[in-house]
């Protein structure tokens, strides 16, 4: 849950713009509610390295490089309309020309998968029992 949602003010009042995520994980078999929060502790510059993922523009005509990309690991990014794929990747192929500049992204961070284990979410337990 983000910060300022239900269920985080008070952690919120505790943490401040220090609280990135809220978390609440449900143990089932100990009938236990788990809050867990995450915090930013660091913030620095940081300049990716030469092998970071580069969007690359293939056209559609070019196929048999497309299949190379795709045997490469690259993959098609519907919303900018190029394809994402290690930078060694295209310098390979001979197409580092192509990269396309990244696009500035909010500072926001994604949400990360759940980690495997009996302890479950409220949205898994919706889930499990509508």
């Amino acid at each position: 849950m983000r910060p300022g949602a239900k269920g985080t003010r008070r952690l919120q009042r505790v943490y401040g713009a220090q609280l990135l995520c809220v978390r609440y994980r449900y143990d089932e078999h100990a009938r236990r509610r788990i809050t867990t929060v995450e915090l930013r502790v660091d913030e620095q510059p940081w300049t990716p390295k030469a092998s970071a993922t580069v969007h690359v523009e293939i056209r559609y005509a070019e196929a048999r490089l497309r299949e190379l990309a795709k045997k490469g690991g690259a993959t098609w990014d519907r919303a900018r309309q190029l394809w994402r794929m290690r930078r060694s990747a295209a310098i390979k192929l001979g197409i580092a020309h192509r990269i396309r500049p990244e696009e500035v992204r909010s500072p926001d961070i994604p949400a990360t998968k759940a980690i495997s284990s009996p302890i479950r979410t409220t949205k898994e337990l919706k889930r499990r029992n509508p």
